[in-house]
């Protein structure tokens, strides 16, 4: 990057995005403080994408999280907030003698930034007038608000801080090479000398600020138009430990005895330190506030009471803990709000409740035969140029996780391959064994849609990250599919590929949503990015047709495998935990035929009575890989005896990943003992025997020659 680059740079850290801008892209009307968020530019989409990817990498000095906010009384309107993290980790500043102190190269100077710090490298092409010098976006490392980044000239020029002429070009230049003496120019002011600045390299700074979003929506918070019912805002958690929730006496999702996510006894993000919630009177409760939109924060605390969190689950909404168990506050109860003056706004056929304003919305992601990645990035290096449609995913995933969508927050997992000839991936997921939704009730294969029971109608708008549809050949293009998050990820860019949630299919494999899956696979150029499919009987947990599409970081030994022959489209593949049948496809012209020939190959399995589970990845032909040095998709289908519901003294679920050879285990106890013989014992309980799994692959074969 520079002339001073930083140590231990690490391999596959992203790089600056070339952001080259013209005239048409300058905002001269921007959106009003009603709706900030309603028509974000291509910069904003950019620079968001960028700071929540870095921030979901850990490159921050700390995570930010919400931060308690008001505006102090008075004619100003001053607005203050609590920001601990920052003024207790961020880089002590610079020591400064005078106002004309040189450059320092050895004190810290953005030289030594990471590439991976960088967010952007903005250059202007057209008019109007020379063209600035180009900038660098890079991330504050101790932010206060979310996008809160550094603006950079050349790093390597070394300019001191202060302020500096425009040269010819229009860019920044060191004082002496101008002409004349330096003046102020009309850009955004740097903290200059005498000032706090850390550091005595020029930066200038921009972040995001919703100060008159706040004072608008805390009128309507006053007006009664937002907000909960009314409660009386106290938490009452009895000795037991069970809470009556974070909105006091409110009788609604959170209520008192409601056996649910957020009771006391539950062992989750809720718990302070032992059983549930503390009991006693704590501090004044929000339910007065409910769920208030992004950005907003209730009014303040009175005097003794703990500070006002954000819940981070999906609900949203706003709690005070009290300091410690037992305490009781002198503060007399806040008085309750009106209740709301309008219900708040609705989805679609099945809308969610709490919608929050300014939330996201699906991304339209159009894509043509250009887009498809015939030859990925090989596994030494599988993050080295991202395509479009990951970075797009990504990017819309991190700022979701970011926002607090997901069940849990998905941090680093212990991951380990099981001694063996196998090598089975096992990875410690605690979170998603304990606050996943339970998976619905199956009664059999045939089951329909059921618009009583969680189906993805109910999804909110902030929840889908996009709309993919494809232009152009090769062939008919498939239906569209929304991209949403899976709330209960397995890994980052867990998601749900949804053929139309209005058509209120059931969970039964369709060519159609088949092949538009595929093409997913061939958007990603990360050679672990795999499309999944669980069928009715084989671990699926909702039954409306969905399905899977999961990065992992190891290869798996089912891509390179060779396959025995059971005619021209079908192969028998036994690597793996588990047998499966093998259809190829080498190129975007085959996915329809393939896709055809794996939802007959389905037809026919559940029409015998057994269930099936899917997966598509990148690999070599069935021949294995010295038959062609060109890789293509491996469809694999399973065969299997259907299974409903758990079964006691069974160690794990198994369904897609775990027959792939991937196993996310619920327990610490599992997952450090467990071997590759007692992981094998438990897959195999629910597959075919050979004798009968050959038949079938006769069977198989005749039925697609045919």
């Amino acid at each position: 990057m520079a002339a001073a680059p930083a140590a231990g740079e690490e391999r596959g850290e992203p790089s600056p995005e070339e952001f080259v801008y013209g005239e048409e892209d300058f905002v001269l009307q921007p959106a009003g403080w009603d709706d900030p968020d309603s028509a974000p530019s291509r910069f904003d989409r950019a620079l968001l994408a960028g700071w929540s990817d870095r921030m979901e990498r850990g490159l921050f000095r700390y995570r930010l999280g919400p931060m308690p906010t008001r505006v102090l009384p008075g004619p100003l309107r001053l607005v203050a907030q609590l920001n601990e993290q920052r003024s207790a980790e961020r880089r002590p500043p610079q020591p400064v003698r005078s106002l004309r102190d040189p450059f320092d190269p050895d004190a810290f100077n953005f030289t030594r930034l990471r590439p991976a710090e960088l967010l952007l490298r903005l250059r202007r092409a057209g008019g109007p007038g020379p063209p600035p010098d180009p900038l660098l976006v890079a991330i504050n490392a101790s932010p206060l608000e979310r996008g809160h980044v550094l603006l950079l000239p050349e790093p390597a020029l070394r300019l001191r801080r202060g302020w500096h002429r425009a040269g010819h070009h229009g860019g920044t230049v060191a004082p002496g090479q101008g002409r004349g003496p330096p003046r102020p120019q009309h850009s955004p002011r740097p903290r200059d000398y005498g000032g706090p600045g850390v550091c005595t390299h020029i930066p200038l700074q921009g972040r995001y600020l919703q100060q008159d979003l706040l004072l608008a929506q805390e009128r309507q918070l006053l007006r009664g138009e937002c907000g909960s019912a009314p409660g009386t805002g106290v938490s009452t958690g009895v000795s037991t430990g069970v809470s009556t929730g974070h909105r006091g006496q409110y009788r609604g999702r959170h209520r008192g005895q409601y056996r649910g996510r957020h009771r006391g006894q539950y062992r989750g993000q809720h718990r302070q330190r032992g059983q549930g919630l503390t009991r006693g009177n704590a501090a004044p409760g929000p339910s007065a506030y409910g769920q208030l939109p992004p950005g907003v924060a209730p009014p303040p605390c009175p005097p003794g009471a703990a500070p006002l969190r954000r819940c981070r689950c999906r609900c949203r909404t706003w709690y005070s803990p009290s300091a410690s168990r037992g305490s009781r506050l002198a503060e007399p109860p806040m008085a309750p709000l009106p209740p709301p003056a309008r219900p708040a706004p609705a989805m679609a056929a099945a809308p969610a409740a709490g919608e929050e304003r300014g939330e996201p919305s699906p991304e339209e992601f159009v894509y043509g035969e250009e887009d498809f990645v015939l030859q990925p990035a090989g596994w030494d290096d599988p993050d080295s140029a991202p395509s479009r449609f990951d970075r797009a995913l990504l990017a819309g995933w991190s700022d979701r996780m970011e926002r607090g969508l997901f069940r849990y927050r998905l941090g680093p997992m212990p991951t380990r391959v099981l001694p063996g000839p196998l090598r089975l991936v096992a990875q410690l997921n605690e979170q998603r064994s304990a606050e996943r939704r339970p998976p619905q009730p199956v009664r059999s294969l045939r089951d329909p849609f059921d618009p009583d029971a969680f189906n993805f109608t109910r999804l909110r708008p902030a929840e889908l990250l996009l709309r993919l549809r494809r232009a152009g050949g090769p062939g008919p293009p498939p239906d569209p599919l929304l991209v949403a998050i899976n709330a209960s990820p397995l890994e980052r860019g867990h998601v749900l590929l949804l053929p139309e949630p209005a058509l209120r299919l059931p969970q039964a494999l369709t060519a159609s949503a088949l092949r538009g899956a595929l093409e997913v696979a061939l958007l990603s150029a990360h050679p672990g990015f795999h499309v999944g499919f669980n069928g009715l009987g084989g671990g699926a947990s909702v039954n409306h047709l969905h399905l899977h599409g999961l990065y992992l970081g190891r290869p798996l030994p089912l891509e390179a495998a060779p396959a025995e022959p059971l005619g021209p489209r079908l192969g028998l593949l036994r690597a793996g935990p588990a047998t499966a049948f093998l259809f190829f496809a080498t190129g975007p012209a085959a996915l329809e035929p393939v896709s055809r020939a794996v939802c007959r190959a389905v037809e026919h399995l559940g029409g015998a009575g057994l269930a099936c589970n899917v997966l598509a990845t990148r690999g070599d032909p069935p021949a294995g890989p010295g038959a062609s040095k060109d890789r293509g998709l491996r469809v694999l289908l399973w065969a299997r005896p259907p299974r409903f519901g758990p079964k006691v003294g069974e160690p794990f679920p198994v369904a897609v990943c775990e027959l792939a050879g991937f196993l996310p285990l619920p327990a610490p106890p599992l997952y450090w003992h467990i071997t590759e013989a007692e992981a094998l014992s438990a897959i195999r309980q629910h597959l075919l025997p050979e004798p009968e799994l050959l038949r079938l692959g006769g069977e198989l074969a005749r039925l697609l020659e045919s």
